[in-house]
């Protein structure tokens, strides 16, 4: 059985974990949320071209969590101090580098998922509305990708004081 101690060691990626899974369950209760608020409208009341106005708004808002989401997972990496061994020091860098990653692939989830929304309201409506939503979640698609440089720049950021 673990003991508090140990536990401790795990309970950063338990945090990071939590968040995953919810921005990964955000993303699908948001489009089964827009999908179930337009379908009995759309036969009714509601005029179809909604729909590239609503996809846009879904991709702003995953634009907007795919920066918060990975903000609150880096807020769970301890700083390194000169009293850690160097044992210490390297697992908290290993530690560090996995919230690293994990927080883009939340970003990279969220965008995602805001553009493949984008697209099939693309293929129903033919908006450029969509396509615009599309090209600006590929774009920052594209400068999320991971680099030597930029993950050293966020460690130094946030393990090293």
């Amino acid at each position: 059985m673990l003991t508090d101690e140990q536990f401790q060691i795990a309970h950063p990626k338990l945090k990071v974990l939590q968040i995953i899974v919810a921005a990964m369950s955000a993303g699908v209760l948001m489009f089964a949320l827009v999908t179930n608020l337009i379908h009995p409208w759309a036969q009714s009341t509601m005029d179809i071209s909604m729909l590239p106005l609503l996809g846009a708004a879904a991709s702003f808002f995953s634009i907007i969590l795919s920066f918060v989401l990975p903000a609150l997972a880096a807020n769970s990496v301890p700083k390194i101090s000169d009293d850690d061994s160097p044992a210490q020091q390297q697992k908290l860098v290993s530690n560090a580098a996995g919230v690293f990653l994990t927080g883009r692939i939340i970003r990279l989830a969220l965008l995602e998922g805001g553009c493949f929304l984008n697209l099939v309201v693309y293929l129903l409506e033919e908006s450029r509305l969509s396509l615009i939503a599309v090209a600006i979640g590929l774009f920052l698609l594209i400068l999320s990708f991971p680099t030597a440089s930029a993950m050293r720049s966020w460690l130094d950021g946030r393990v090293v004081d």
